[in-house]
């Protein structure tokens, strides 16, 4: 009782914003604080004949804890002046492979901090962010892991994806547009380097962009923060393009090596339907040091439709090559299609803070050894046979 009479005299404000979490404020809002949290916990059953042969059993099962993540926001002095500390404890996750080899395990439960920046957003629209960051690239690591479709991102993001960088980043938006440019440390790629917290002595580059332009045709910018879509949705219709590029030096084991990226990619949300498509490829050129170059590439499509408030059934076809090989688009059962996934599941919300998601998928080609790369994240495994399967089934909770 005392302490709520000193935060009323205070002329302080405390409660829970539904979507945003707890809060603290000022009367004017001049100064805030947000406190939210993402718990994801899940078990996952991976058919695997490759392990079978090998010695080990096909079928393994267990549960896991994917996520657990506490995030502080806000803004100081006013509105303009924003904040973010995003720090979760990781779940048993894969260092990032380098072509032809796995990854190996890193950060069991360890507390890391994702992100941690400052923002300014300026009279004339643009808005400056300092700090480590989430890079403008990839769609499907933009969207946050609260708001996916399925249980898991796809496994051509996993591979592609840029994680966080320190660094730099502009944007500007409009009512229909927005544009982000970022210039940092260095982002993910598929060459094993640390992209967190790096500093001026241990940076694995000698520079790195990228860049992000989007166009909204309806719809609000906030009905992309999720890929899900409820009955009586607005119309939502947008497109991003993306590019990539940044050059390994003398601190990398790859010095010299340059890497460049495209992605595209599509969202649109009709009243309660859902579709998401994309398409990455990127440029791995060593030939400066006398190596090879490398084109992968990956797609996905999904597609999600709401039965009801709870119910929403989803699929997914997901298609790559490390390689860099032509690929065969829609081909199932493509040898070199290294992944080329089917996933099927469904959404239960159990309210807007709680929801349960299950899900199925099978591999069709012979090789996911690059892409999977032992990453229990996702529950793939390195197979040179087809048919892996993978059965989700994950509940998850935001406060």
């Amino acid at each position: 009782s005392q302490s709520r009479t000193s935060l009323q005299d205070s002329g302080m404000m405390a409660g829970y914003k539904a979507g945003s979490g707890f809060y603290l404020s000022n009367q004017d809002g001049s100064f805030s604080l947000m406190m939210n949290g993402l718990i994801q916990t899940r078990w996952v059953m991976n058919s695997n004949e490759t392990r079978k042969d090998n010695g080990g059993e096909e079928n393994e099962y267990g549960f896991q804890i994917r996520r657990a993540r506490l995030a502080f926001t806000g803004n100081v002095v006013d509105p303009s002046w924003t904040y973010n500390i995003t720090g979760s404890f990781e779940g048993p996750g894969v260092d990032e492979p380098i072509f032809g080899q796995t990854g190996t395990q890193s950060n069991g439960g360890t507390f890391e901090f994702q992100e941690a920046y400052i923002a300014k957003q300026l009279e004339s629209g643009l808005t400056m962010t300092f700090g480590q960051f989430k890079t403008p690239w990839m769609r499907e690591e933009l969207v946050d892991a609260s708001g996916q479709l399925a249980v898991e991102r796809s496994t051509i993001n996993e591979f592609y994806n840029q994680d966080r960088a320190v660094g730099l980043m502009v944007d500007y938006a409009t009512d229909s547009w927005n544009f982000a440019a970022s210039y940092n440390n260095g982002q993910a790629t598929a060459i094993s380097s640390p992209t967190r917290y790096t500093n001026f002595t241990n940076t694995r580059t000698d520079w790195a962009v990228s860049g992000r332009f989007e166009y909204k045709f309806s719809g609000d910018w906030s009905d992309f923060d999720t890929f899900t879509s409820a009955p009586g949705d607005e119309e939502a219709v947008m497109v991003g393009l993306a590019g990539m590029g940044q050059k390994y030096g003398d601190e990398s084991a790859f010095d010299g090596l340059k890497v460049w990226g495209f992605t595209a990619d599509v969202s649109a949300k009709f009243g309660g339907f859902s579709v998401f498509a994309s398409y990455v490829w990127q440029r791995y050129d060593n030939e400066s040091n006398g190596g090879e170059k490398y084109d992968p590439w990956g797609m996905v499509v999904q597609a999600g439709y709401s039965l009801n408030d709870e119910w929403e059934l989803f699929a997914r076809y997901e298609e790559g090559n490390a390689n860099g090989g032509p690929g065969n688009i829609l081909n199932l059962g493509a040898e070199d299609g290294n992944p080329s996934i089917i996933t099927l599941g469904a959404n239960y919300f159990v309210n807007d803070n709680v929801k349960f998601t299950v899900d199925w998928g099978i591999n069709f080609a012979d090789n996911m050894n690059i892409f999977a790369a032992n990453d229990s994240n996702t529950g793939w495994t390195t197979s040179d046979k087809s048919d892996q399967w993978v059965l989700r089934a994950q509940l998850q909770l935001m406060f």
